[in-house]
């Protein structure tokens, strides 16, 4: 059974290969919905989304605790 961790890291794997796919072989505009938008606009876009996936992660994971190691003088 898939957890919202995995489907976010499956989400973040995604975007990451399209980011590889666009970034090796642009093309003038890609095609959203039925919407046209150029390459810098679409590349835009998966940055954003793949920011807003590494934030929902973060979220997912909890807090993070800070250990900090003390030695003896």
């Amino acid at each position: 059974m898939s957890t919202q961790s995995d489907t976010v890291d499956t989400i973040i794997t995604t975007l990451l290969s399209r980011i590889t796919d666009v970034m090796t072989a642009p093309k003038p505009s890609y095609n959203i919905n039925d919407q046209e938008v150029d390459w810098n606009e679409y590349v835009d876009m998966l940055f954003r989304s793949l920011d807003k996936a590494y934030e929902l992660r973060a979220k997912l994971a909890g807090p993070v605790m800070k250990s900090s190691i003390m030695r003896a003088m």
